[in-house]
């Protein structure tokens, strides 16, 4: 909107947002994202440096990336955005595609996981 103040040639005021559209494919970007949140907030409170979470999330996204053309790719939880990005012109099947189910899952698996990590660790210091 502020660009389209600015500069009154693009017509981006002059056109309707299709709120339920934007808020059906936020939700589901959500929900791709819910498994990376929860496999990165188990490998922080395994491990005091911060960098090394960061790295084994940065080489999963890029192994995801690799491997798109993979016949089971929807598996990879570091996957399912670009998957749910990939997939918005494709309107057949439920509201939720199988890889967001699957982020679901590893959502649960991976939150029980620090959970009982986290319950189970002998307190140091």
């Amino acid at each position: 909107l502020a660009v389209n103040v600015i500069y009154p040639g693009y017509s981006f005021t002059h056109h309707a947002i299709d709120w339920l559209t934007l808020l059906k494919w936020s939700f589901k970007t959500y929900v791709s994202v819910l498994g990376i949140c929860a496999f990165q907030y188990w490998l922080s409170l395994r491990f005091k440096n911060f960098i090394i979470p960061i790295a084994i999330g940065l080489a999963l996204l890029i192994a995801s990336l690799a491997l798109l053309q993979w016949e089971h790719i929807y598996k990879m939880p570091y996957a399912a955005p670009i998957l749910t990005f990939m997939g918005i012109r494709n309107t057949t099947g439920g509201f939720l595609q199988n890889h967001e189910w699957n982020s679901v899952g590893y959502f649960f698996c991976f939150t029980t996981l620090a959970f009982i990590d986290l319950k189970n660790r002998k307190e140091r210091g």
